[in-house]
Parts: structure tokens; sequence; C-alpha cells
């Protein structure tokens, strides 16, 4: 199946032999994109991935965000770093007071601020980190109430994990969620937290083979941090280039 778009604020149509199936609930007969484009045609998967990325949260620019309401920048750290209230209360003063220069500026700072918490000798300091740790959703989630609330970033982001069809594939779903309760189990309170970065389901499977037999909570939760911050950036650095292409 192709696709042909032609000149600015072109028509795009294609030809199929195939009943069209819907797209996030709509059927795409005809779109138009306000793009600068040169007459070629494309392969259909190329232009459906670019309507999908209009599902993808927006981000403003660095220096815009300060002007914004604060409720507005609270839901930035929600995209980046997934739903956290105690993540909000933290970082609330912060983007009030502070200007950063670039998103790798204002994560870094965030997890300044977690590895402060992690060194902290008090319990309350110790269970409201490990609320914003929690934040992220189990790798591979199969529970259907969980995977609903799931962000549309971290669906992509555990594309890999969950892909697969047959006897092998339910099985090492279901070691998954093993390994999921028994990491769990070993560090009360954590979520298992890594940046997939593509890697294969039994990659990441060995990864949490090891970190759990070395049951040390406190380089845990370092890697947990550094995790969400690698996460963060890759995020920032996807969203950045999904908005700013030439439209």
């Amino acid at each position: 199946m192709t696709l042909h778009y032609y000149s600015r604020h072109a028509i795009l149509y294609y030809h199929y032999r195939a009943p069209v199936r819907p797209l996030h609930g709509r059927c795409w007969c005809l779109v138009i994109i306000s793009c600068q484009l040169q007459p070629r045609t494309v392969q259909l998967g190329k232009i459906i991935s670019e309507l999908a990325n209009q599902l993808l949260p927006a981000i403003p620019t660095m220096a815009s965000l300060a002007g914004l309401p604060v409720e507005k920048r609270l839901q930035l750290l929600d995209t980046l770093f997934e739903p956290s209230p105690e993540l909000q209360s933290l970082m609330s003063a912060a983007l009030t007071d502070q200007s950063f220069n670039s998103y790798e500026e204002l994560i870094e700072d965030v997890g300044k601020r977690l590895s402060a918490l992690s060194t902290s000798n008090s319990p309350d300091d110790g269970d409201f980190l490990k609320r914003i740790l929690g934040s992220h959703p189990r790798l591979g989630e199969s529970n259907p109430v969980a995977k609903a609330d799931m962000s549309e970033l971290s669906r992509r982001e555990q594309a890999n994990l969950n892909s697969g069809s047959g006897t092998q594939a339910e099985e090492l779903a279901a070691r998954l969620r093993a390994l999921n309760w028994e990491y769990e189990a070993t560090f009360p309170g954590l979520r298992y937290v890594t940046f997939v970065n593509r890697r294969a389901r039994d990659v990441i499977m060995q990864e949490m083979r090891c970190r759990i037999d070395r049951g040390d909570m406190n380089c845990e939760i370092k890697e947990t941090i550094q995790a969400m911050c690698d996460i963060a950036n890759d995020r920032a650095n996807k969203l950045d280039l999904t908005k700013s292409i030439g439209c």
C-alpha cells in the first residue's frame, strides 16, 4: 500500500486494495498536512507513524517554561517522569523560582534532589522518595486496569517487552511477571525501573535477575534514579524532535 503527497499544504491520498482499518478510532481517508514536502511516494506506514506522533504530549520550549501557569509546569514533570504528586511537590518551588537553560539541566536538577533524599536519615524522606520511584508502570504490565492507565510514552517504551505471540511469548511474559514480583519482594517500596532503550525482553530479564541477586537496596535506589533521568532525557529529546518538524 502506498500513499502520495504533493507540494506544500498538500492533500494526501492513497490507493488500497483492502478495507481501511480505523486509526485510533477513526478511518483516515483524507489527511491535510501543512509541511513543505517534495512530490514523492512513501509507504503508508510512515504516514501512520507521523499521525500517531500527534497522540504524544507536547512539551514547551525551555524559553517559554517560566511564562506558563504553575499547573502546566507541573504537568511537564508528569510527561517526563510519569505522574507523581510527590515529585510535583518536590519540584514546585524550583519550577517557580529557578530558570533552566535546557531540559537536560532541569532533569539533572530533579536527579540531584532525588539523590539528596536517598541519603537522608529520615524515614519520612525515604518513604517519600520510594513513592516517586514507584510512579513508573511495571515492565510488561498485564493487569488490564494498570495497562489502561499507562501513558502513551510508556506503551511505546515497553513495546519490545510486549511483542510476540504463541507459547514462547506467553512463557516469557509469565517469567517477567514473576521477576517483577520477586524484585518488589526483595526491595519493598520499589518498582523495577530501567531505560529499556529497545532492548529485548530476555536482556531486560537477565538484568533484573542480576539486580535481584545483588540484593543491595542503596544500589537499587541509585540505579532507579539514574534510569528515571535517562528515560526523562530520552522523552525530552524525542518529544522536542517530534514537535519541531517543520510543519
